[in-house]
């Protein structure tokens, strides 16, 4: 929940009550089982006055960024609670409460620790050296070369915490000696070249929005996609979700489903502040190794500044979802193909866009496969510009739906399924019973819920037209605080993709539901970038996301997915940076990926010049690159 939300029903609940107490206290005192009398009654009437001006202060601050002003507004709250919990206590203690008082205190109680579950929202932020300006970038790097102090960059924080914070980082506790930077107010675009469509753009803008920034400053209108779409200019390609910072998602080397188009190929240039305290600056031009090493370094080279884009015009996509038997889909999931069905290799390579999510248990056994293209001029018909075609109407989008019309009712019910299902050790004999009938179980609920094409209602692929922007990034739609999902992502050359294809079935076959676990795994494309560290460094790569519902017991880092870098080992896999990753002391960790990078070696070189105090290096990264 979000404090705006918390700031809107408080603002409703407390000028509906306010009136109430005050035109009614009497009864109100008396239907609790209170005294009712004068000195109350006046005690009550106050309290109403105060709720109703409270409430019209509180609507009027939901519509700030300023959280000063959402805070006072919050902590004077918290007083006027205050009195009424002494007055409250009181009562209790006395006992002149009935049952309907008791609940009345009940309801209190849960309001009040909404207040403050809203004032730890905000004081998040008390954790964060706040980001305005470069200069504050070279005043905290330099701050920290001067104490010998560790930096790191919060961006949308949507990578594990490890490869994101430092070592004693706590959501409550600023560490003396770490700076945790977060950079809410360093997020405009500082130059446009409308001649080469060229874009330099703070690193703290966000893609798109995002509902889950502290600061509650990452709405759409601030956003790079938002702005760019104004200027008339696109990103060539976009990720699952558009939540994260610029900077964020570059430096962890993430990537759309795509062979044919990356966000890599419309980076044109870097600027950051190394841990000498030197602005530094690296294009395709100039400081070309700079440059290529700065692409995917995980803030280990430095914080960064600025990323100039190389945009392409704004476009819009065509596609469909279909979802179907593994082995009744249009394409050949585990074969060679043919004419009538390509291989996923050939489908991959030729699809502009693609991604596709495949429920591997046994008895479900489907795929569902998204894909689209950019639309043509051919493509703005009656259909996409009803009534009179193209020229006469304006676009009109039909967006892509993942979780159809009632997303939030289809969210809360797999939250509380996989949430249940995912802590049954947790349940006893209950636990135990259903345990032994998950299997059975899971086959009903996903199959009652991942629906053929020829099932569905109505029949067929779902269709979809839309600006990129909305349905490029399909898990826009999910909510990360229902559908919390985790996950390893091991990117292979995308030659080897039947033969991971095979190994993987094969895998599920014969471990059952160890291995299938009761989600899904996710695959991708993605296509071959300059930077060094990236997973698809010189490489067009299928990517495979072995999927955890992160409200699960257990630590899916020991009991899920070692399984699938053992197996997937031989594939010559490389990992996402900011997902799980295997321990650095294992077979498939630190000197593992070093074989697989083949300039890691000048990337520490680089890293150590650049950060000769070891100032973004923090024991996480210490594992895999010291």
């Amino acid at each position: 929940m979000q404090v705006r939300t918390v700031l809107i029903l408080d603002g409703i609940l407390t000028i509906v009550l306010g009136p109430l107490f005050f035109f009614f206290g009497r009864n109100i005192l008396q239907f609790l089982g209170s005294p009712a009398g004068d000195d109350a009654l006046v005690l009550m009437r106050l309290y109403g006055g105060m709720l109703v001006m409270n409430g019209i202060f509180f609507l009027g601050s939901a519509n700030t960024t300023d959280n000063a002003v959402r805070k006072s507004f919050l902590y004077g709250s918290l007083v006027v609670d205050g009195i009424s919990a002494c007055v409250l206590a009181y009562a209790a203690y006395t006992g002149v409460f009935n049952g309907w008082g008791y609940g009345g205190a009940a309801v209190f109680a849960t309001v009040w620790l909404l207040f403050l579950f809203a004032l730890l929202r905000l004081d998040e932020l008390k954790v964060f050296t706040i980001i305005a300006s470069e200069d504050d970038i070279l005043a905290a790097v330099n701050q920290a070369r001067t104490k010998k102090m560790q930096v790191r960059v919060r961006g949308s924080a949507h990578s594990v915490d490890k490869a994101i914070f430092t070592d004693k980082f706590k959501t409550w506790l600023k560490a003396g000696n770490e700076m945790n930077l977060y950079m809410s107010d360093y997020d405009e675009i500082v130059a446009v070249d409308p001649k080469t469509r060229r874009v330099e753009v703070q690193a703290g803008c966000h893609l798109g929005a995002d509902p889950f920034d502290p600061a509650q400053k990452a709405i759409w209108e601030r956003s790079l996609l938002y702005k760019l779409d104004a200027m008339g200019w696109a990103l060539p390609d976009l990720g699952g979700i558009t939540h994260q910072t610029v900077a964020g998602f570059l430096m962890t080397g993430s990537s759309g489903g795509s062979v044919k188009y990356s966000i890599d190929d419309a980076i044109y240039a870097f600027r950051f502040i190394d841990g000498n305290g030197e602005i530094q600056t690296a294009s395709r031009d100039r400081n070309i190794d700079l440059f290529n090493a700065v692409g995917v370094s995980m803030g280990l080279l430095g914080v960064i500044s600025t990323v100039t884009f190389q945009c392409v015009p704004k476009y819009d996509i065509v596609g469909q979802e279909a979802t179907t038997y593994d082995t009744g889909a249009a394409i050949d999931l585990f074969g060679k193909g043919d004419k009538a069905r390509p291989s996923l290799q050939k489908f991959m390579t030729d699809t502009e866009y693609m991604r596709m999510m495949w429920w591997p248990q046994k008895g479900v056994r489907k795929a569902v496969v998204w894909q689209a293209r950019r639309m043509t001029r051919s493509d703005y018909n009656k259909e996409t510009n009803p009534p009179n075609g193209p020229g006469k109407n304006p676009f009109k989008p039909k967006p892509y739906l993942e979780l159809g019309e009632n997303t939030l009712l289809a969210e809360i019910g797999a939250s509380l399924f996989y949430t249940l299902i995912g802590n049954l050790s947790k349940l006893g004999a209950l636990g135990r019973f259903l345990n032994k009938h998950l299997s059975w179980i899971l086959t009903k609920v996903l199959n009652l819920f991942v629906v053929n094409d020829a099932d569905a209602k109505p029949p067929g692929p779902q269709k979809f037209w839309d600006h990129y922007y909305n349905s490029l990034p399909m898990d826009n739609q999910m909510r990360d605080n229902l559908m919390p999902t985790e996950f390893t992502e091991l990117w292979i050359p995308i030659e080897k993709t039947e033969a991971v294809m095979n190994a993987l079935l094969q895998h599920y076959e014969k471990n059952g539901l160890s291995a299938t676990g009761t989600y899904a795994c996710e695959i991708y494309a993605a296509k071959r970038s300059r930077f060094w560290l990236s997973p698809a460094y010189n490489q067009n790569v299928v990517r495979i996301d072995v999927f955890w519902f992160a409200r699960n017991a257990g630590n899916p880092a020991k009991t899920f997915y070692p399984q699938f870098w053992k197996l997937l080992k031989p594939f010559g896999f490389r990992p996402h940076w900011g997902k799980f990753l295997p321990p650095a002391d294992s077979d498939t960790g630190r000197e593992y990926m070093r074989q697989q990078y083949p300039r890691w070696d000048d990337f520490v070189k680089l890293r150590r010049k650049h950060d000769p105090q070891n100032l973004f290096l923090t024991r996480y990264w210490r594992d895999y690159f010291a």
